[in-house]
């Protein structure tokens, strides 16, 4: 097989690895955006829970009542 072809051989499958890594960093990329949105909006419905639990809480002891807060965290039997 000549030289010249070889060279082609094996620039074609270098510029296809290339390709590939490329498309590869593009949605790396592009996921590692999404997980950090997906993050704070993780930490945003967190915030929210605390304040609505602490606001909960609140109400409740204004009104005098006692609960046991802890059994909000178990799972309905039905689950």
């Amino acid at each position: 097989m000549p030289i010249h072809t070889l060279l082609e051989q094996q620039s074609a499958r270098i510029e296809t690895l290339e390709m590939r890594v490329t498309y590869q960093e593009d949605w790396l990329e592009k996921l590692d955006t999404r997980l950090l949105e997906q993050q704070r909006l993780i930490e945003q419905l967190q915030q929210g829970q605390r304040l609505l639990l602490q606001r909960l809480q609140e109400e409740h002891d204004s009104q005098g009542g006692e609960y046991d807060w802890h059994t909000l965290d178990e799972r309905p039997p039905h689950y």
